[in-house]
């Protein structure tokens, strides 16, 4: 049975089935109508249920979005606690690391610096080791040599204390007399120094010596094997050994000369020795230095009170020469201005003479 087989009773409002019986009571058109009214309702009915149906469905849906939205809300929150955890993280991390970077760069720069500096240091050890060695090997070369070629002669190095001399040269005879000492000094450098000859004479008194004579690389400017420069003889080391024969024969005529002479006044013969003599020779050499640079400082001051004497008189002839052009524009407006002898135009420049009202 179905829903067209049932009827509402329009009395009692109560379903009941069409039989056979009723339905040949009712004319057609009742049951038509019923039928359709029952469709109506049913539909209805379901349409109604429908609707509830949608609307639960809805609210459904709605709390299920309010859900998702509070939980992608929530999510969200949860997304930028942790983006916002993982960014301080991150950030003290990267302010940590940047510390490490900055200690480790430092500790770098520290390092480099060190570096650089023990390689500078370690530059100027072995810079002043090769020039140490440079001047070693000269040293001993030139020693060799005179050894070499002064076979009679005492050829040491200097004692210690004496710093810048090198080698001590005795000149000997074949009998083994002494005839003079020189005093000699190697330089390995890349430039000549002016400073080299005081020292070098000062080194040579300390020991007495006879003459001095310094060999360096680099000769002074204008001197093409040797000179003698303020009582130096200044050579390279080609000519050494030629300058060194010459000298040392000056120094064995020398000595020939003074062990002939024949004096009969033994005092004569000791003042003689005396007067010749090294010390005395750099006695007067070292007095001799004073009053070369005491005149040279004398001559400087006398120069010097020399420019100023000749721009004092430029300065009172330029005065004089101002005075006289004043007088005379004013003599031009004044005829009967008396006219001025030359002392008083310089008693006017020099301010004596003059009146106040």
């Amino acid at each position: 049975m179905t829903f067209m087989d049932t009827i509402i009773c329009p009395h009692c409002k109560k379903r009941v089935e069409l039989s056979e019986a009723i339905i040949h009571q009712l004319s057609k058109a009742q049951v038509d109508k019923a039928r359709a009214e029952e469709r109506e309702r049913t539909e209805r009915e379901q349409r109604d249920k429908a609707l509830r149906e949608s609307k639960e469905k809805d609210k459904e849906l709605e709390e299920m979005r309010r859900k998702l939205a509070k939980n992608d809300e929530e999510s969200k929150k949860r997304e930028e606690g942790i983006k916002e955890d993982a960014k301080k993280e991150a950030e003290k991390d990267s302010i940590n690391e940047i510390g490490i970077l900055k200690k480790q760069l430092e500790d770098a720069r520290d390092a480099e610096r060190k570096a650089t500096r023990a390689n500078q240091d370690l530059t100027r050890k072995l810079n002043q080791t090769s020039q140490q060695l440079q001047g070693e090997v000269g040293e001993e070369w030139l020693k060799n040599e005179l050894r070499k070629n002064f076979p009679y002669d005492d050829i040491q190095d200097v004692p210690k204390g004496i710093t810048g001399a090198d080698i001590i040269h005795e000149v000997k005879n074949k009998f083994g007399n002494s005839a003079g000492t020189i005093i000699w000094e190697t330089k390995k450098e890349k430039g000549w120094n002016k400073a080299w000859l005081p020292k070098l004479k000062d080194d040579m008194r300390k020991v007495t010596g006879s003459d001095c004579i310094l060999v360096t690389d680099v000769l002074p400017h204008g001197v093409r094997s040797y000179d003698r420069i303020e009582n130096v003889w200044v050579t390279n080391y080609e000519t050494a050994v030629q300058l060194a024969v010459v000298i040392r024969k000056g120094f064995l005529d020398v000595a020939i000369a003074k062990s002939t002479a024949n004096y009969s006044d033994e005092n004569l013969r000791n003042f003689y020795k005396l007067v010749t003599s090294d010390s005395f020779r750099h006695l007067f050499e070292a007095r001799k230095e004073i009053i070369d640079r005491m005149s040279e400082d004398l001559e400087g001051e006398i120069a010097w009170n020399e420019r100023r004497w000749k721009k004092r008189k430029e300065e009172i002839d330029k005065l004089k020469r101002n005075n006289r052009e004043i007088y005379g524009i004013l003599e031009s407006h004044i005829p009967s201005l008396k006219p001025l002898k030359e002392a008083e135009v310089f008693e006017l420049e020099s301010g004596e003479g003059e009146t106040t009202d």
